[in-house]
């Protein structure tokens, strides 16, 4: 992404986080009391330093700083952050999770403030080609793809109980009844459907998954990497986490690393690159899972529950029932993506 267009990212998110959500989380009166002057402000008490910026991207519910100087990251959020799915991730993942402390001593500001530790590497959305075009850096995006890899397997070695209620897994039987009988969904991605057919023909498969801690997004703005190595780095925003069946985020590996999006839409690597990287993945996935997971049985469940994530993340029944003009750029991302995970029944993981 270019410097302007990360700008222009960060100015809409922001103003939308000030105008928007604060007064929706506080009301107008005491939202008054939160403006980017305000936190700036407290940001530069809390750590004893001018040295401060906006991050490269900032999220939907928080206004983020940073300082080199100090080390740190400071965060104002809308809401309070789980502190048991915080203390998991850091248990899972360790070093790749950076540890968010929400500082006691400024209960008195209007909303929660936390600060974090600088995560190591790069923004991956600064490491990726873009346009199509470009050179693809292969020997760097392949330990991304078995980092990546690896990072699913080690949720597999802390299982939980049960799934979160009302996520992603448990709905999964009503987003994909109710797609194949959405007309607006027949109507204008009828490509989909025996995608969406599959995945609910084999939706039992998920029952036969432990479930593990899940990220709500691994999108590249929240992956972090060497720049030369490639080597995953950190794994930031965490608000989000759910316990899913294992599997459910493994589209993340389609959507980061074998494409990219042009004017055109989805835009896959050219061979033999995407499948080098493909392999890599799903190669490492089964040596990783192996003592946990038989390749044979368990391997079509979670390629079930790959694209049933994918599924989960790509098509909403709300948005195609409010039928807008923004319809194709919502199916863009569905189209290009669903047609090209892997297929559930195969010979092995």
């Amino acid at each position: 992404m270019s410097d302007s267009l990360s700008k222009s990212w960060n100015e809409e998110s922001v103003a939308d986080f000030f105008n928007v959500e604060v007064p929706a989380k506080l009301g107008p009166q005491r939202a008054s009391a939160v403006t980017p002057q305000t936190c700036t402000q407290l940001a530069k008490q809390v750590l004893k330093t001018e040295d401060l910026q906006l991050v490269d991207f900032q999220g939907a519910a928080s206004f983020t700083l940073i300082s080199h100087d100090a080390g740190k990251i400071f965060q104002v959020r809308r809401s309070i952050l789980d502190d048991g799915l915080l203390a998991l991730a850091a248990k899972v993942y360790q070093s790749l999770t950076p540890s968010m402390l929400r500082l006691t001593e400024c209960n008195d500001f209007p909303l929660p403030v936390y600060i974090a530790d600088i995560v190591a590497g790069t923004h991956m959305i600064h490491l990726l080609p873009t346009p199509p075009d470009l050179p693809t850096p292969e020997d760097r995006f392949y330990q991304t793809a078995i980092d990546l890899a690896r990072f699913h397997a080690k949720a597999l070695q802390f299982p939980q109980e049960t799934c979160q209620t009302n996520g992603w897994t448990s709905n999964a039987q009503v987003l994909l009844d109710g797609l194949l009988k959405d007309p607006v969904l027949a109507r204008l991605a009828p490509e989909l459907l025996p995608v969406i057919t599959e995945s609910r023909t084999h939706l039992h498969l998920l029952d036969t998954l432990p479930p593990v801690l899940t990220h709500a997004d691994l999108g590249v703005v929240n992956l972090f990497a060497d720049e030369q190595t490639g080597a995953l780095t950190g794994v930031i925003d965490w608000d989000h986490a759910t316990i899913e069946r294992f599997g459910m985020t493994i589209w993340s590996l389609y959507e980061n690393f074998l494409s990219c999006r042009s004017k055109e839409g989805i835009v896959f690597y050219e061979q033999p690159l995407r499948s080098k990287l493909e392999n890599a993945f799903w190669g490492e996935l089964r040596s990783s899972t192996a003592e946990v997971l038989d390749s044979t049985t368990s391997g079509p469940a979670v390629r079930a529950a790959a694209v049933a994530g994918a599924i989960t993340r790509y098509l909403d029944l709300e948005t195609l029932e409010d039928e807008t003009e923004d319809h194709e750029f919502y199916l863009q991302r569905a189209k290009g993506f669903l047609p090209a995970m892997p297929k559930v029944i195969e010979s092995d993981l």
